[in-house]
């Protein structure tokens, strides 16, 4: 069985690590400090299109998601030394799912929570015929306990040591989250986020 995610260098955008900032392209820049949980979320949208994720929480539960095909083992390697060691254990799943590789006292728990909804407009329930369905999603109360927590210190790397250097890795999505709230829609195995 693989142990690390597949690795791809066919994206445009860049994820790097400078010093004690992770940027996503031009997209979002985030203070490795500020980041409070470090998870995995996999959709069910692939092969078509990017299915598997590796998400950053900070500290007030914003969202940040980069495709996990466009961590390079290099910077896998940087996240690492500065929270420990990350094990990811979602990349055989082509189901909606999440999990929480960091803090260690809280992984293997779902990131988020899932739930799916009746039709709130006109358009839900056409689309309703259709096979399509609303999933709500949330963070999970184990994300919840992450973020009301101390600021973690998990190994003697993060309290104390800066990552130098930048290091690249490519991506062609990324996002970010608003809040904890968004909807998912999902038909015969594609999912779209609104």
């Amino acid at each position: 069985m693989r142990e690390e995610p597949y690795h791809s260098h066919s994206h445009v955008d860049a994820l790097t690590l400078d010093d004690d900032l992770l940027r996503y392209g031009d997209q979002w820049s985030l203070p490795l400090d500020s980041i409070r949980v470090i998870g995995e979320l996999t959709t069910a949208a692939g092969p078509a299109a990017d299915d598997y994720f590796i998400v950053f929480l900070d500290n007030g539960g914003k969202s940040y998601e980069v495709p996990v095909p466009a961590l390079s083992p290099t910077t896998t390697e940087q996240l690492s030394d500065y929270f420990g060691p990350l094990k990811f254990g979602l990349h055989w799943s082509t189901d909606l799912r999440s999990r929480i590789m960091w803090p260690i006292d809280h992984a293997d728990n779902d990131v988020y929570q899932f739930t799916r909804s009746g039709p709130k407009t006109l358009g839900d329930r056409i689309r309703r015929l259709f096979g399509t369905h609303n999933i709500d999603v949330s963070l999970s109360p184990a994300a919840e306990g992450a973020l009301a927590e101390p600021q973690h210190s998990s190994s003697p790397a993060r309290r104390s040591a800066r990552v130098a250097g930048t290091y690249t890795m490519h991506a062609t999505t990324g996002s970010t989250r608003s809040g904890a709230q968004a909807t998912v829609l999902a038909r015969s195995g594609q999912e779209t986020r609104r």
